[in-house]
């Protein structure tokens, strides 16, 4: 299923057709990249794994998170979302909101217990993402947690 077909689903509120057409991890993970709230709380309702991940290790968390859409990570959270868990990088929900995201959903991943101390496989912490992204409001804010930089 092409993403401008389930658009349409969810446009059209046919959440069962929609549900019927997503029957793997990656298309749940599209739902949640998508930032598709109400889909992806219908697939979790339909008994939906939310920690199940890609090829890449990426878990629904963690995209929602990528692609800033607090709507869905706050579904995910409230479902039992792993909070910390990473990709095959090492990569945190945490990590890539400090990259892409705003700081409201960094805040919501931190209020839900996300390490702001964390690295991955390559030693970069979550502040260092911040930095490569230039992203002002979450340097600041991850500083105030007292998230150090680790080498780039």
């Amino acid at each position: 299923m092409h993403s401008a077909e389930l658009t349409g689903l969810v446009d059209k509120r046919e959440y069962g057709a929609a549900l019927d057409a997503i029957q793997r991890p990656p298309c749940r993970i599209a739902a949640a990249q998508g930032g598709f709230d109400d889909l992806v709380a219908a697939l979790i309702d339909r008994g939906a794994d939310v920690n199940a991940r890609n090829d890449d290790g990426a878990s629904a968390l963690l995209e929602a998170a990528r692609n800033d859409h607090g709507g869905a990570v706050g579904v995910l959270l409230g479902a039992g979302a792993e909070v910390d868990s990473a990709d095959r990088w090492g990569h945190t929900a945490l990590m890539v909101a400090a990259g892409f995201a705003s700081v409201a959903v960094l805040r919501r991943l931190v209020m839900a217990g996300a390490d702001p101390k964390a690295q991955d496989k390559r030693g970069r912490s979550v502040v260092n993402y911040a930095i490569e992204s230039d992203n002002q409001e979450a340097i600041t804010y991850l500083s105030t947690l007292g998230a150090g930089t680790t080498r780039l």
